[in-house]
């Protein structure tokens, strides 16, 4: 237990860094709005597990602020 949160920082650290090389090489192949995409679909894949049990409006309301974000970041494209 002592070594846990030094051991899931170093993790976060190590996957936030590899995102800087996986994004050089995908923007050679891929367009902004399909690395965004890309990237929104491997969160709600992460976070899948983590949101059992929330209420049916929270969803609603979430899926609408998430249609939103998406809109406004393929506007910006």
């Amino acid at each position: 237990m002592r070594y846990r949160y030094p051991a899931l920082l170093l993790l976060v650290t190590v996957v936030w860094g590899l995102t800087f090389p996986v994004l050089k090489v995908a923007t050679g192949q891929l367009s902004g709005v399909e690395i965004t995409t890309l990237r929104f679909l491997i969160a709600a894949a992460c976070m899948g597990p983590l949101v059992r049990g929330v209420p049916l409006p929270t969803w609603r309301d979430g899926l609408i602020l998430g249609a939103l974000g998406l809109a406004s970041l393929v506007a910006q494209a």
